[in-house]
């Protein structure tokens, strides 16, 4: 079993990635000498109808989580070969107060962790979220195309967020290093999704809907708005099916 949950990544009807604390043999947290619990990525597996950790899957994860520092935010491409995270972890790439990573998967086996190029700022960097389709929805605070967004957190967009790394990862190897054309790329959202305050956690439902109702979109904001209720609400954007 498992407690202090903060996301998921589902990879199948029975089995998934999720982000929580580190618990003892009694289903207790675990904290460090600083009395903190630390979030770390671990896998789970589904035993009738309960999910409980997969040890040997999470064993093989220890070397994302390095110890002292939150790992979070775990979500899968479309095809489930690559997963995306948050970290303020020193990994060797690391740019800001936050960053996204990613990691490639082939079966049991996990590649590098690597820095999602362009996207990572000085600032912070989180919240990731991979739509079927393969784009990337992530929060920052950070400048991009030499532009702040409306202020604190905000949702951004990069389309075909796989496609996107391999480009760039191309360019580099040819030694290049002009890399403006995929920093436009990099889509701020607008209203009603961003604010003057923190805007993040963003979801699509991508639900299938013979009557091809609206889709919801979901997020959070400590944003002043009539229905608030407390320092951090989540809010509905109906979308057009376009």
């Amino acid at each position: 079993t498992y407690a202090h949950e903060a996301s998921i990544a589902i990879v199948n009807d029975n089995e998934m990635y999720f982000s929580g604390g580190i618990v003892n043999k009694k289903n207790k947290i675990i904290y460090n000498k600083r009395g903190v619990s630390n979030l770390k990525i671990q896998k789970a597996k589904r035993q009738g109808t309960k999910w409980v950790l997969d040890s040997i899957g999470t064993k093989a994860l220890d070397f994302i989580n390095l110890e002292n520092y939150s790992i979070g935010n775990p979500t899968l491409s479309p095809d489930k070969k690559r997963m995306f995270f948050v970290s303020c972890a020193p990994y060797p790439e690391a740019k800001g107060q936050s960053d996204i990573y990613y990691v490639d998967i082939d079966g049991d086996k996990f590649g590098k962790v690597k820095s999602v190029p362009i996207i990572n700022t000085n600032g912070r960097e989180s919240f990731p979220f991979i739509s079927s389709s393969g784009d990337l929805y992530f929060s920052s605070d950070g400048f991009y195309n030499n532009k702040l967004g409306f202020g604190l957190l905000d949702i951004y967009k990069v389309e075909n967020i796989n496609e996107f790394i391999e480009m760039i990862n191309k360019k580099t190897a040819k030694g290049l290093s002009d890399y403006n054309e995929f920093e436009k790329k990099i889509i701020h959202m607008g209203s009603p999704f961003n604010s003057n305050k923190d805007d993040f956690a963003f979801y699509l439902d991508e639900h299938k809907d013979i009557n091809n109702s609206p889709m919801n979109a979901f997020f959070s904001s400590n944003r002043k708005h009539p229905d608030a209720k407390g320092n951090d609400d989540i809010y509905r954007v109906k979308l057009d099916n376009k």
